[in-house]
């Protein structure tokens, strides 16, 4: 990272988003496994993000990368266990793609049928 100043600010503001992304793409009754799994993922592109926006790939190392992921991964935890997890909010987004039983199909259900229905054709 080249500007040592911007990054951990950074790095902050990417571990805070990373629960909202993680709640979108994993579902409510999804296997803890898998939902720390997802959050490992998004650490590491947010790590990877953080790493480009403070200077880029050029001269950066892996173990720049892997350093912000981690601290990525640590924040966005924290805040997922201490605030995110227990607001409706979470649930909300943890709907949105793959719904759940009370609401009916999600739009992860319905995109799929439109797919499938555009790949048969008519």
């Amino acid at each position: 990272m080249d500007n040592p100043v911007l990054a951990a600010p950074v790095v902050a503001v990417f571990g805070l988003v990373v629960p909202f992304v993680v709640s979108l793409l994993k579902a409510r009754s999804a296997p803890t496994w898998l939902g720390q799994a997802v959050a490992i993922v998004v650490s590491i592109a947010a790590g990877a993000a953080s790493v480009a926006v403070t200077g880029g790939f050029g001269d950066a190392s892996v173990a720049e990368v892997l350093g912000a992921s981690g601290a990525v991964f640590a924040i966005a935890q924290t805040a997922y266990r201490l605030w995110f997890a227990a607001t409706p909010l979470n649930a909300s987004l943890e709907a949105i793609v793959f719904g759940s039983p009370a609401t009916g199909p999600s739009l992860a259900v319905v995109l799929a049928g439109a797919a499938t229905v555009l790949a048969l054709g008519p």
